[in-house]
């Protein structure tokens, strides 16, 4: 049982250290309850606080990353979850530029995907969140002309995201034996990466410009 203290004291003294890391950043982390549900499962709450819309919708793979390397310095998989001093099924990330959401939306992240494991990044699923969530958080809105902006930037990111992880899962496989009847497919990929990463320049550059 003190093995198991000790590596649950260990495992939260790194995230505190990685959130103290992203604090460098501009990026204020810090969990914000432990006991409102999602989908009617005990989930992890997580803000992300950014001065800029730009920096806030970003977050969400850098935050994983620093959460996946504490928890990882735990070997045993089963006793990771423990380690981290909380026992859900779900951690959804709220970015919020100075204290408010932008889109009154958030990153969910199914758990068990943060401590397995697989190197693959965790799937950022974007979720809206229902006004009584927002109230229960005690979460505010931005009611400003660059919102719709920075939700279509938030869309078009986790869509980039979403083909550029699957790109990556085509590429783990084994050679096909005609890569004639793949290539097609991998190029219609490629293609619609083209397309979201220009709109994504352009919403940025839309918000710097307002």
């Amino acid at each position: 049982m003190e093995k198991l203290e000790a590596k649950r004291q260990m495992v939260q003294r790194d995230v505190r250290k990685a959130f103290r890391r992203l604090a460098q950043e501009d990026l204020q982390v810090d969990i914000l309850s432990r006991k409102a549900p999602w989908n009617r499962e005990p989930a992890l709450w997580v803000t992300i606080d950014a001065k800029e819309p730009l920096d806030a919708y970003r977050s969400g793979e850098r935050v994983i990353a620093e959460l996946r390397k504490a928890m990882h310095r735990v070997n045993e998989k089963l006793l990771r979850r423990y380690a981290l001093g909380f026992l859900t099924t779900y951690v959804l990330i709220v970015p919020v530029v100075q204290g408010k959401s932008l889109t009154a939306q958030a990153w969910c992240v199914f758990l068990p995907d943060l401590v397995n494991d697989d190197e693959r990044q965790p799937l950022l699923v974007p979720q809206s969140l229902p006004p009584d969530t927002l109230s229960s958080l005690g979460i505010e809105v931005w009611a400003l002309p660059q919102v719709e902006a920075a939700k279509q930037g938030w869309e078009r990111t986790v869509e980039l995201s979403m083909l550029t992880a699957h790109l990556r899962d085509i590429q783990r496989l084994s050679s096909f034996e005609d890569e004639e009847l793949i290539r097609p497919y991998i190029d219609q990929i490629v293609a619609r990466i083209n397309i979201v990463l220009h709109e994504v320049l352009h919403t940025e550059k839309a918000l710097i410009d307002r």
